[in-house]
């Protein structure tokens, strides 16, 4: 979750916003803004991020955040 100037972001928009406020400083930071600029990139990219992160959190054992 993303909160700016009042307003809240959840998943992809959430993505797609932080790629908007980004500089462009870094190589991290460019890549970023030049993948997630559009909301349609960032919709379909936002479950794969998903996916790799439970299946990488899985993989290290961690256990997942009850709710």
């Amino acid at each position: 979750m993303l909160k700016w100037k009042g307003e809240y972001y959840w998943g992809s928009n959430a993505l797609h916003m932080l790629a908007l406020l980004s500089e462009w400083r870094g190589a991290f930071s460019i890549l970023n803004r030049l993948v997630f600029n559009s909301p349609n990139a960032a919709r379909f990219a936002y479950p794969l991020l998903k996916l790799g992160r439970l299946l990488l959190l899985k993989f290290k054992g961690v256990p997942l955040i009850s709710q």
